[in-house]
């Protein structure tokens, strides 16, 4: 099968993976849209989109033109042929008219599929699945592609044409869909992700380390065994914990997430949510923009009515798992870390596979401060969650209450797709989520692992802060 659009022939060289954000936009050819009209009306949607439906291709899924793979117990695959948009410059808050000056240039992608129903966020092991997201070799440069919105997509099976179409058919140009998708997150010029290893081997390992930038540079850190209020440096230099900024404790690969995981908060969603709980976890998939360290300040939207904190148990893959047995799982696993994910709940369009307008807001995922070895947490499901707002405890919940535990939620990803060094698994909250206001401090612990502070800001105190 192959995929052609209509580019001119001057092109230069591109790597198949542009890096960890691939991002893919459903329901924006206006044939499908129109198919779709009546049943965007129907539980559990109840109505049509109204912004971009956005989902992510992981690391995993891209590839070159080679084979893809067809999963056992499936006789076909879906192939929706995709003009893809390489950003040139780190890009937020930007006007359509200034759009495409940000675009360096246009690539042919095929979106992979297992055939599924879900209307508004496909459901993860139909689209996330090792090599299901073929990419060009050649990027063509925007200057010598002329107007991306009237580019002719053809389509050939064995060497006969089965479809043609149009860029020119879109629901949202171009244009358009970066200046959508860049008011509520950033990005950034051909966004690789890597992995760096936290922890030393042999009898010097560090059972907790963090990541700092003090003084310019990136540091690797430790706490300070005297006293709570400073870290150590490798280098040995000793610091106060605020004189410091605050990464993500190891450099994050794919970040995946779990939605409705714990039976009370189930519960206490019971009445709106709009169908029935399911066997199968709810995965959906984050983008490093949403990060943010110990610390840092969150913003709350100035149209958000109700804001609350999510504290979760975060697992970071240590080693490649693919295929593993349920006994096998934690074997792959490095270490744990705390996540406070905030979420909007008035973006929310669709309870079992949230938007990323609602769950992927630029740094509103809050990880650290430490990456915990696993050999120090010897059971991820005997663990005590709390959060406090303005140091009153709003949350308090313990893993043994999850529906699907750590290595089961380990068993199950790795039956579709490759976990990697760097992966980060949130593992869902439990009940006790309130709402938060500008100017809240949210703490979020874990017994074993540490305590985890963030603040809110308004979009009002950034709007000022940005023009002065």
């Amino acid at each position: 099968m192959t995929t052609s659009l209509a580019f001119p022939t001057r092109s230069e060289h591109a790597p198949h993976t542009w890096g960890s954000a691939v991002y893919g936009v459903m329901l924006n050819h206006r044939p499908a849209f129109e198919a779709y009209a009546n049943a965007m009306h129907e539980p559990p949607y109840r109505a049509p989109p109204q912004h971009p439906v956005l989902y992510i291709k992981p690391g995993n899924t891209h590839c070159g033109d080679g084979p893809i793979t067809v999963p056992d117990g499936h006789i076909e695959l879906e192939y929706g042929p995709c003009l893809a948009l390489v950003m040139g410059s780190n890009t937020r808050d930007c006007p359509p008219e200034k759009a495409l000056t940000k675009v360096a240039g246009l690539l042919t992608v095929a979106d992979v599929r297992i055939p599924h129903q879900n209307l508004y966020r496909p459901s993860i092991p139909m689209i996330a699945r090792d090599g299901f997201c073929p990419m060009a070799k050649r990027m063509t440069r925007l200057s010598d592609a002329g107007d991306p919105d009237q580019l002719g997509v053809r389509v050939w099976i064995d060497g006969q044409l089965i479809h043609v179409t149009s860029t020119a058919d879109r629901l949202r140009n171009a244009a358009q869909l970066v200046a959508a998708l860049s008011q509520t997150m950033t990005h950034h010029h051909r966004w690789f992700g890597t992995f760096g290893q936290c922890l030393c081997d042999g009898k010097g390992r560090r059972m907790k380390t963090a990541r700092v930038v003090y003084a310019g540079a990136v540091h690797e850190a430790y706490p300070d065994v005297c006293d709570d209020n400073y870290i150590v440096l490798q280098n040995g230099r000793r610091l106060l914990q605020s004189s410091v900024q605050w990464l993500a404790p190891f450099q994050v690969g794919t970040i995946i997430a779990l939605g409705l995981n714990y039976a009370d908060h189930l519960k206490e969603l019971s009445q709106e949510l709009s169908i029935g709980s399911k066997d199968e976890p709810l995965v959906f998939l984050k983008t490093a923009t949403s990060l943010l360290g110990h610390r840092g300040e969150t913003l709350r939207p100035s149209d958000a009515s109700f804001m609350h904190y999510e504290c979760e148990l975060a697992v970071v893959i240590g080693k490649p798992a693919r295929r593993l047995a349920l006994d096998e799982a934690l074997d792959h696993v490095l270490g744990y870390t705390i996540c406070n994910d905030y979420a909007v709940r008035d973006y929310l369009e669709n309870w079992y596979r949230p938007n990323l307008r609602a769950k992927n807001r630029d740094q509103s995922t809050v990880l650290g401060p430490w990456l915990v070895s696993a050999d120090e947490i010897p059971d991820p499901q005997g663990l005590t969650l709390k959060t406090y707002v303005n140091r009153e405890l709003k949350q308090q919940g313990r893993t043994a209450n999850m529906v699907h535990s750590v290595a089961e939620i380990i068993h199950y990803l790795s039956s579709f797709m490759t976990l990697r060094p760097g992966d980060l698994i949130l593992t869902g909250t439990p009940e006790g989520v309130v709402n938060v206001q500008a100017g809240d401090e949210v703490i979020t612990e874990i017994e074993g692992i540490g305590s985890l502070v963030n603040h809110l800001i308004s979009q009002d105190f950034m709007s000022a802060a940005k023009d002065r």
